[in-house]
């Protein structure tokens, strides 16, 4: 369209010729709108029609810009809020660090100390069944010269004798190896396992991060902004009422 600055009270030129709208043959003037040759009337009429339109659209898009800025405003408000939110976030996620830290140090200092200890006791049970081991290869050789005795002795009165004093003494020998039986006995043994716990594949040790749609912002939705300005959308016919 022709510039501002170029528009005067004289034009564009008139022509003499029955009126677009009323049909009343006097000067006319093309609209600049719609370039339909109009009457001064009709011109005036769809002026005052187009100024409404004009008025209520610059009185809706300044509101809804106002509104827009208010809410701007807010959503940068509650990402600063959020920002302090998550400063605090990473002292809490260190910390937690440092206490799981903590722990996993004490659990393997008391898991480590019982081990230890697990193995005294093995070493000590080794020294005591190693001592237990010799008593008996005594008593065995002890029980293999008595044997022999048997093997070598041919005279029946000295083996009536020799029967005597072995059955004499043969309880003494059952307890003995009853007391060592009650030492080395398999019964007794324990065995210790360690199960690890399965380190999460997705989770994490220390927690993880979740994030939420729901957030808290103290101004009015966009929704209707947006909805409100994709359908206000201006006349682009010239109306005359």
């Amino acid at each position: 369209g022709a510039p501002y600055s170029v528009i005067t009270d004289d034009s564009p030129a008139t022509i003499l010729a029955a009126c677009n709208e009323c049909r009343n043959t006097t000067e006319l003037r093309p609209c600049f709108h719609c370039e339909k040759p109009l009457c001064g009337d009709c011109r005036t009429k769809h002026y005052e029609s187009q100024k409404k339109e004009v008025d209520k659209s610059l009185a809706s898009l300044t509101a809804k810009t106002n509104e827009l800025l208010v809410l701007a405003k807010a959503l940068n408000a509650s990402r600063m809020g959020r920002i302090q939110e998550y400063k605090t976030m990473k002292e809490q996620v260190s910390t937690h660090v440092k206490d799981l830290i903590k722990k996993l140090n004490d659990e393997e200092q008391i898991l480590q100390k019982r081990l230890d200890s697990t193995v005294q006791l093995e070493n000590e049970k080794i020294a005591i069944t190693e001592r237990e081991e010799q008593y008996l290869e005594k008593n065995k050789a002890a029980l293999d010269q008595v044997m022999e005795k048997y093997r070598n002795e041919t005279n029946q009165m000295v083996l009536i004798k020799m029967h005597k004093d072995y059955l004499d003494s043969a309880p003494v020998w059952k307890d003995k190896l009853q007391a060592h039986a009650v030492r080395i006995n398999t019964k007794k043994e324990e065995e210790l396992y360690f199960q690890p716990i399965p380190l999460g594949t997705n989770d994490g040790l220390v927690g993880k991060l979740t994030a939420s749609k729901n957030v808290n912002v103290h101004a009015p939705s966009n929704d209707k902004h947006m909805s409100a300005l994709r359908s206000s959308g201006g006349s682009r016919s010239c109306i005359i009422m």
